[in-house]
């Protein structure tokens, strides 16, 4: 059986193709998992009604991945640096408040008095501390939440 020069450079390309597949680990990322943009409830502005306004963030890789100085801005450029020296684990969540709080490994509050994701659609954007996008998440609104 005679190959043809066509179907030797395919099989070749095939054969490299598979091998750096196999060689080239999956890139972990940090990745905006969910927003909650109309909690339940009235739009008092108290804080506890705030904090129910969220950026939820994932650790999708197998080790723990420094965040700090990551930034999340919205369409209409509010914006939020994550703590430096922030690390979050494999497989981990951190959800980012909208209001007031205390810092942890679990949850992260932007500190404003006023709400930041509109409820009828907005765009969220996760920026390293160089200004490269990492991640980004549009909604439409009609809801209460959304996974990105």
């Amino acid at each position: 059986m005679r190959m043809t020069a066509a179907r030797r450079v395919v099989t070749v390309i095939g054969a490299l193709v598979l091998t750096m597949a196999m060689a080239l680990p999956a890139s972990a990322k940090v990745e905006m998992h969910r927003i909650v943009y109309d909690p339940p409830g009235a739009d008092t502005r108290a804080n506890s009604q705030l904090n129910k306004e969220m950026v939820v963030l994932r650790n999708t890789g197998a080790k723990t991945r420094r965040l700090g100085n990551l930034r999340i801005r919205d369409a209409a450029g509010h914006r939020y640096k994550l703590p430096a020296g922030f690390q979050l684990g494999p497989n981990r969540y951190v959800r980012v408040h909208t209001g007031k709080g205390t810092n942890d490994g679990n949850d992260l509050f932007w500190n404003s008095g006023w709400y930041v994701w509109n409820n009828d659609g907005d765009r969220a954007t996760l920026k390293n501390a160089a200004g490269k996008v990492i991640d980004r998440c549009r909604y439409r609104g009609g809801g209460s939440a959304v996974n990105c």
